[in-house]
Formats: structure tokens, sequence, C-alpha cells
């Protein structure tokens, strides 16, 4: 048997040497230092599980208008004069209820003129055709006309038509454009370089988003066009490891259906309730950043957790033995966590330095 001096300092040794310090603090700390970069970056992180999904994606779904594009239409063709005073002040009235960049164009530009507009009843939105609604005993709709095959491939412009009922009559149509944002080429060929499968998940009609796809070098099996929310959700949950970029209050369901969902646009608190993150830019570049953030933190904590149990493995077992004494075990204690917190350090600004470089 051993002399109890002896045992009692190997036992002092072993206490003193063994530090869980990856699961103390060396996880926490790099989760909030991933955290820290995200928010420098202009990413909000709704929690840090985040970063244990975002290794895993495999499918990235985006949403097109606002996402892709820059959802700001700008009419280019309308023909006003054919619309009487009352048809202009209804037309106006209905689109002020609707947040679509679509209805913001029409009333941006019906806003000019000095119109009493009346108060419209029984206001609905279908994502996949349009909006209707009730003024006075007439019904006017807006609907988006899926008949148009022209495409404009200059300035990487997007075409809409849009067309004006009332009464189930036409009494107007109007060109609106949109435009790709200037990133979005560049950030969907990166990614398609780097292993993820992009797709288009849109509410908008068939030519529209083929020809964001064909702009962007999505292939058309990647494409899914004039979708509800509904139905956006249920195509998600036919993959695996997927993420959802869309619009925060539309895209809810898909969000609800995705492992991650990230915000580009709408209310930020409201945006957060329903999805993991939010890029407060609307900066597509931002995405790559959140996905290379959960591979640099996965790497890390895996890093760090090798590290903390071949020490503790090591050093326990050789303080057992009586190689290593309470002094000693008393100094590699604090020094296994200044390499720890290095460690840490270290993927926190890996990320920034291989931006820098590029």
């Amino acid at each position: 048997l051993l002399d109890p001096s002896v045992a009692l300092n190997r036992v002092m040794a072993f206490v003193l040497i063994a530090c869980p310090c990856a699961f103390v603090f060396a996880l926490p700390l790099t989760f909030g230092l991933s955290l820290n970069r995200a928010v420098e970056k202009g990413i909000l992180v709704k929690s840090s599980k985040i970063f244990d999904k975002l290794p895993d994606i495999k499918n990235i779904f985006f949403d097109k208008t606002g996402t892709l594009t820059n959802g700001v239409y700008k009419i280019l063709k309308w023909d006003t004069n054919v619309l009487s005073e009352y048809d202009k002040a209804a037309i106006l009235a209905i689109e002020k209820k609707s947040s679509h960049p679509i209805a913001r164009a029409i009333g941006a530009h019906l806003s000019d003129e000095k119109l009493t507009l009346p108060e419209p009843t029984e206001f609905r939105h279908n994502y996949t055709k349009g909006i209707e609604a009730k003024v006075g005993h007439h019904l006017y709709e807006i609907l988006s006309d899926k008949d148009l095959h022209h495409t404009n491939e200059v300035n990487e412009i997007i075409t809409t038509k849009t067309v004006i009922k009332k009464d189930g009559q036409k009494i107007s149509e109007l060109f609106l454009g949109d435009s790709l944002k200037d990133d979005a080429k560049y950030v969907v060929n990166l990614l398609k370089n780097e292993g993820y499968k992009v797709h288009i998940l849109s509410g908008d009609n068939e030519n529209n988003v083929k020809s964001a796809a064909h702009k962007l070098g999505i292939s058309d099996n990647g494409i899914n066009w004039s979708k509800s929310p509904e139905e956006k959700a249920q195509i998600i949950q036919n993959y695996q490891e997927t993420l959802m970029v869309g619009d925060g209050l539309n895209d809810t369901a898909a969000f609800s259906s995705s492992d991650v969902g990230v915000s580009v646009q709408g209310s930020v608190e409201e945006s957060l309730k329903v999805s993991d993150s939010y890029l407060l830019n609307n900066n597509l570049f931002n995405l790559v950043d959140l996905l290379e953030y959960g591979s640099i933190t996965k790497n890390s904590i895996t890093r760090n957790t090798r590290f903390s149990l071949v020490y503790n493995i090591t050093a326990g077992t050789l303080a057992l033995l009586g190689y290593i004494n309470p002094l000693m075990a008393a100094v590699l204690m604090p020094l296994s966590s200044v390499l720890l917190i290095g460690s840490s350090l270290y993927g926190y600004n890996k990320l920034n330095v291989r931006r820098e470089s590029s």
C-alpha cells in the first residue's frame, strides 16, 4: 500500500490538474466570441445553437423578391390616363394596405396625384397572384400576369407585368422592373463552389423566377415558383440539412420547416421571432460569413474539447502515478486554461483574417 502522505500528494495533484476547462468556460467563450463577431459583421443571431446546425447545412433556399433581387420595383410603362380619378384613388387605397414591393411602387407612382382615398373593404392577399379588395360596390383585383414572356437581359432587369381588374374586367396594365442585387450572382456561385445546393423558392410567376435563376446560374431543377407560404414549407420538408433565406414575415412557415432560418428584411424584432438570424445590412455576403462562422466555431469547439480530454486523461494519469506533484499541477492547470483561451481567440480571428486577405 502507498504511504498515506504519498497518496494524499497524488490525490491533491490529480484534483489540482483535473480541469474541465473546455466545458466550463472554453465552450461558452467560443460561442460568445462567435456571437460578438457576427454582430460586428451586421448579423444578429437569436441563439448560439445556430452554430451547431450551420456546419451540417447542405441545401440553401432563397426567396426571390427582396432577397436575391433588390425588391425595389420601378414602373417601366403604365398609361394611367385610361383610369378615372375614382379608379386611381381606389387602386392607391388598396395598395396602401399591402407591404409588397410592387404595391409600394404603384403607391409611390400615384401618390403625387391629389386623390381623395376611399376605405377599401374585404381586403385579401393571395401570395401567388396578387391582392383584391372592394371599394364601394366594385371589386378591384391587382394581379401578376403569368403570361408575360418578355425578359430583359440589360442591367439584370427582371420585368413583371401586372394587370388591374375592376369587377372582373381589365381596366389597366403596367410593367415593372426589379433588378438582381449586385452581390447575388457572386454569392450564389461561391455557395455552389463550396458544395451547397442552391434553390429558389418563390411566390412569383414562372417567367420571373426562371429569368432570375438563369442570370444566377441556378438550374431549373433547383427552382420553384408560384408557391404559397404553406407550399414553401412543404417543399423544404422534403430535404434535409436546410437553410432558408427570406422575408421575416412572408416566409414564416418556411423558416419553421428549415433547420436554420435567415431573415434579410422586415422588422428585426418580428423577424427574430420566426428566424434564427437577421442580416442587418441585407447583404448576401453576410450569409457566407455566417456559414463560415458555423464551421470555424465547430472547429474551435472540437479542438478545445480534444485538447481538454487529452490533457485531463494524460495529466490525471501521470498525477495518480506520482509523476506530477501538487506544485507542478498548480502550474499546469492555469497553463492549460491559457492555451484553451488562445485556441478560442485563434478561431475568433480566423474569419476576419481570411476576409481581409480575400
